[in-house]
């Protein structure tokens, strides 16, 4: 498992995001404080405040999904 933080600006780029992220084979959580969400889950990232980075769970160890979702990954706050 691999973990990172991401940081949304806007809707769109949650929703480009999850396209992503639904092309993968492997799982993914976001995760802040006690709330764990699916991350291919585009409701579900709503329920999170998106002013502050999420910690993002990878369940794979193939480097090319982080090449994939570069821009949304940000250094912990």
């Amino acid at each position: 498992m691999k973990s990172v933080y991401v940081k949304f600006k806007n809707n769109e780029e949650i929703s480009k995001f999850v396209n992503v992220i639904c092309d993968s084979d492997c799982d993914f959580d976001l995760v802040k404080g006690r709330k764990t969400v699916d991350a291919k889950s585009y409701l579900g990232i709503l329920c999170f405040d998106l002013s502050v980075p999420v910690r993002l769970d990878i369940y794979n160890e193939n480097d090319k999904i982080l090449e994939d979702i570069s821009s949304y990954i940000v250094e912990q706050e």
